[in-house]
């Protein structure tokens, strides 16, 4: 039986080439909440042999189109959705061309977003470095070591980056996520994006980084489940 809130399902969209496996806790704090949880499993995932990253770049499209392509297969009406990194992209792009589907918005680390050129100086989410980074626990012969330390200019797709007027549009409420030891999407922008959304509101973790989620998960799974419910 749902607890009070909402009751609508949750989708939990992880990071680039995260291991969904990292947030079985996540999971299971916000089902205790009374919530139906999908969690994605993303192509260039470990179960996964889709590829979205090549020679000419980065493809987030595809992923957004995974996410559609389930949300039809269900007949879900109306979603919440938990966003990490490029997952939190496909919440806010969702929230913009699909509305009336989604309820409320959960955003952390937030890639994907063409910043003012004062703040956007702050975000390293697609250099070599991260990307490096994050494929840190992949084997050495991932393949997109490679196309990485071959190709310098591994870019978000400028057709597929949001602006910040986009994020005026949204309509659903939100809850962004700013974590003070970021290095990635430093808590800045994070400040920033949350003067941008209409209905927002926001919460900074004192002792995370690019995962506030790991980092500090049961505060995280807290505030989350204490928005849901609203």
């Amino acid at each position: 039986m749902l607890q009070a809130g909402t009751g609508f399902p949750v989708l939990l969209l992880p990071g680039f080439m995260d291991h969904i496996d990292n947030y079985i806790n996540n999971i299971e704090a916000v089902a205790s909440y009374g919530y139906k949880v999908y969690a994605f499993d993303f192509f260039e995932h470990p179960t996964s042999n889709q590829k979205i990253l090549n020679e000419k770049g980065l493809e987030p499209s595809l992923l957004l189109d995974q996410v559609v392509s389930f949300i039809s297969q269900y007949s879900l009406q109306k979603i919440n959705i938990v966003g990490l990194g490029i997952g939190a992209w496909i919440a806010l792009k969702l929230a913009i061309l699909r509305e009336a589907l989604v309820n409320k918005l959960v955003l952390s680390s937030v890639t994907g977003v063409k910043w003012n050129p004062e703040l956007a100086v702050l975000d390293s989410s697609w250099s070599s470095g991260t990307l490096n980074w994050m494929l840190s626990n992949s084997p050495e012969n991932h393949p997109f070591l490679k196309l990485i330390n071959n190709n310098e200019n591994l870019t978000f797709p400028p057709r597929s980056i949001l602006t910040e007027e986009d994020l005026g549009f949204i309509k659903a409420k939100a809850l962004v996520v700013g974590s003070n030891q970021n290095a990635v999407i430093p808590v800045e922008l994070a400040e920033h994006m949350a003067t941008l959304i209409p209905n927002t509101q926001y919460y900074c973790f004192t002792d995370s980084g690019f995962r506030a989620s790991l980092d500090e998960q049961e505060k995280f799974n807290r505030i989350v489940g204490q928005f849901l419910m609203q």
